[in-house]
């Protein structure tokens, strides 16, 4: 009797366990796999704070192993974040190798790029090493994110770090000129050291010699925290973007509807749904703003254009009389947007704004022959559909909501993303280095730079982006809760280049850059987003984009037919 009583309670303890009501609480990694199995974002993210506090080899291990179960499992995407934030997080001495490790294993793959990009949360002095082994070891599309990171931690060993990397490339050699870019845009953001020594590589040498015996005080700048009116120009650089020229950035909006509201005094809806061109003069960048009917225009050319950038703005059959309401709410769902549901009775002012054909193969050439086509929302029917039909397309209209926003892990590393998932620059005290102490004693490094928290404003009844060429489409940005609703990649911010393979163009020169024009699609709209840290990142990818165009300018020179 006894015995049977023993084998009761050694049961009831082991289903006990199982169910999570017993004594014995699972461990961390435990909670991780259950947190895994059970789909439940909660409860992986409870877990990973748990092993990042634990902050040991098992601890990696643990989280090591489920990034690479999640690897390449689209539904996943948010859990393999969190997972890798985790692991980005660790700062145990006796783990940066391994993590340095695992890095280069992976750095073919969507994980080895991702789990580097997730390194911005660490700013420990032990990161150096690892930084260092990459840029050794590491893929070129890595070699550039590790000489950024390198500015992230701001203490004198980075400086020195970079000068040592400085001094293995020779400056005339033109195959490594973009790494010396990045050790000078580095160096400049991390030091004291005179703007003249901008790109002038002797400089940089002979100032070292020179203050390298010094207190980190006087040769490390300190990040100031950004006021809460600022742009993303306070923080970034972005010389390119704002060194172009007026006439070669062109701003469209709708202006069809102007007649109407200036007759009826200023009232009513200009069919605008955004003003980009009050984005792109708060940051200095220069463009110039033109209406939908003078690029419809036939003797309108966009042959000496570099950029062409859309204000969403509803083109298809509305009433535009201002004494009706601008647009009504709509009971309308799935494939069906509002048209002519106009609250007025009489008078009603039906048009459409919709760019001609002449004018969409216009643009189409203009993208074929390097020029670079930003659109947003309502814009994916009027113009891309029309100009790139096997690319992206409209798949249905969705409602007004607020989503998370993950950047897609094949393409973090992608240079539309730099600025985009990194929280904009605090006061920050100097990195310490970490005792390699048992588990449970180092102290983990919060995350400072990364920041996977970003939420995106989705305006009601926007156009969900339906993907037609996986092949061609980069997928930048994604949102887990799109995705699962509408059962497909969950695709909120998209790029793709077209090229005509019967030209080709003198422009564009550089190591990295392929031929052909560009265009990066969004599903928002600026100035709707609920945070700065969420504006900051509709306006980083939009000046990404420029900056491409200023630096590498495809379309500077003469296209030459083949």
């Amino acid at each position: 009797m006894m015995r049977r009583l023993v084998i009761i309670i050694v049961i009831g303890a082991i289903l006990g366990l199982v169910s999570g009501d017993t004594a014995m609480a699972a461990t961390p990694s435990q909670d991780l796999q259950a947190g895994i199995q059970k789909n439940d974002i909660k409860i992986v993210k409870k877990a990973v704070d748990e092993l990042v506090r634990q902050n040991d080899e098992a601890a990696f291990n643990s989280l090591s192993n489920a990034a690479v179960a999640l690897d390449g499992v689209a539904e996943s995407t948010e859990m393999l974040w969190a997972i890798l934030e985790g692991i980005g997080r660790l700062a145990n001495r006796a783990v940066i190798p391994k993590i340095t490790s695992f890095i280069i294993k992976y750095k073919d793959k969507d994980l080895g790029r991702a789990l580097l990009s997730a390194m911005r949360s660490n700013q420990s002095l032990e990161m150096i090493p690892l930084l260092s082994a990459i840029v050794d070891k590491g893929t070129y599309e890595m070699k550039l994110e590790c000489l950024r990171q390198f500015a992230n931690i701001r203490i004198k060993e980075s400086a020195e770090a970079l000068i040592n990397l400085l001094k293995t490339i020779d400056e005339k050699d033109r195959s490594r000129q973009e790494l010396l870019e990045y050790i000078y845009a580095s160096l400049n953001d991390l030091t004291r050291a005179p703007d003249k020594f901008h790109t002038n590589y002797t400089l940089w040498v002979e100032w070292w010699g020179k203050v390298k015996d010094k207190p980190a005080a006087e040769i490390i700048v300190k990040k100031k925290a950004l006021s809460g009116d600022g742009n993303v120009d306070k923080y970034r650089p972005m010389t390119a973007a704002q060194s172009l020229e007026k006439d070669k950035v062109i701003v469209v909006r709708n202006d069809e509807c102007d007649a109407n509201i200036k007759k009826a005094g200023g009232k009513g809806f200009d069919g605008n749904y955004d003003k980009i061109q009050d984005i792109l003069a708060a940051l200095n960048i220069p463009f110039t703003l033109i209406g939908k009917s003078e690029l419809d225009k036939e003797s309108y050319s966009l042959d000496d254009k570099w950029a062409l950038v859309f204000n969403c703005n509803f083109f298809m059959d509305h009433c535009c009389n201002p004494e009706h309401l601008k647009m009504p709410p709509s009971n309308k769902e799935g494939q069906v947007i509002r048209t002519k549901e106009c609250p007025g009775t009489v008078n009603h002012i039906n048009h459409k704004t919709e760019l001609s054909e002449k004018t969409i193969k216009k643009i189409r050439r203009f993208v074929e022959t390097g020029g670079y086509l930003f659109t947003e929302d309502l814009n994916i029917m009027e113009i891309i559909e029309r100009a790139f039909p096997k690319t992206i397309s409209k798949s249905t209209f969705v409602d007004e909501m607020t989503v998370r926003i993950l950047p897609e892990p094949a393409a973090v590393l992608h240079p539309y993303l730099k600025y985009v998932f990194e929280a904009p620059p605090m006061a920050q005290p100097p990195a310490v280095s970490m005792p390699g102490q048992p588990s449970g004693e180092t102290k983990s490094v919060k995350p400072g730079e990364l920041s996977m928290d970003s939420e995106w404003q989705i305006d009601n009844q926007s156009p969900n982006i339906k993907i037609n060429s996986q092949s061609d489409v980069v997928v930048l940005i994604t949102s887990p809760q799109m995705a699962k609703l509408y059962k497909d990649e969950g695709a909120v911010a998209v790029t793709f280049r077209v090229v005509d393979p019967s030209i080709q163009m003198t422009g564009g020169k550089g190591m990295t850059y392929l031929p052909g024009g560009r265009v990066l699609h969004v599903m928002s709209h600026f100035g709707h987003q609920r945070s700065k840290v969420s504006e900051f990142a509709l306006q980083n990818l939009l000046v990404n984009f420029l900056e491409e165009l200023g630096k590498y300018k495809p379309r500077a020179s003469k296209v030459v037919k083949k």
